[in-house]
């Protein structure tokens, strides 16, 4: 090796190991993100480090192989979906459940994107320029909350039927609260 050549380093990845035969010697970590998902009061957790460590490949790998040791992914997605009190919390969704596996468990499976799409076009509502168009943009999510909470009134699974119905509950008042505080403003504005 020539002076200020760089030697071949069989350890630095060329991206995110995605083969969970090429993962090892990880395990006092994984087995800390398990603790704190799993526990009773699941916690952030933050993957921090220099480029090139291995933190996708850590989470990736976390994700892939160690979902069926978490479970209660379903609960924590409840959990999150349930906090949600304001207009904010609902656009913030997507960001807040970005950890859940793709495709998402079988419970998650058909109703979680629902929720996301529900998330998605509440921003857009919220990204509008003027009260009126927001309160317009917003029959969308309100009316796919509507047709959730019926197609889920009908699921044979009680517990999602009941989870996740209380949840569009709680987000329909919430978003039918903000489109009557939209109407006022636009009122109010002489927009309508």
């Amino acid at each position: 090796m020539t002076s200020g050549a760089v030697p071949d380093n069989p350890f630095v990845a060329a991206g995110m190991i995605e083969d969970p035969r090429l993962f090892v010697g990880r395990k006092d970590e994984l087995y800390a993100i398990a603790s704190r998902m799993k526990g009773d009061q699941p916690t952030s957790i933050n993957i921090v480090g220099d480029k090139h460590i291995g933190k996708s490949s850590l989470l990736h790998y976390f994700v892939r192989t160690w979902q069926q040791r978490v479970l209660h992914i379903s609960g924590i997605a409840v959990d999150i979906l349930n906090r949600c009190q304001r207009l904010s919390d609902i656009v913030d969704i997507a960001n807040q459940l970005a950890w859940i596996p793709s495709p998402p468990p079988k419970e998650l499976g058909k109703v979680l994107p629902q929720f996301l799409d529900i998330s998605q076009n509440v921003r857009a509502s919220e990204q509008a320029t003027s009260p009126y168009r927001k309160y317009e943009l917003l029959n969308i999510p309100i009316n796919a909350l509507r047709q959730l909470g019926q197609s889920l009134a009908l699921t044979k699974n009680a517990r999602v039927a009941v989870s996740f119905g209380n949840i569009a509950q709680s987000w329909l008042t919430i978003l039918e609260t903000a489109q009557h505080t939209l109407n006022e403003q636009a009122q109010q504005s002489k927009e309508i």
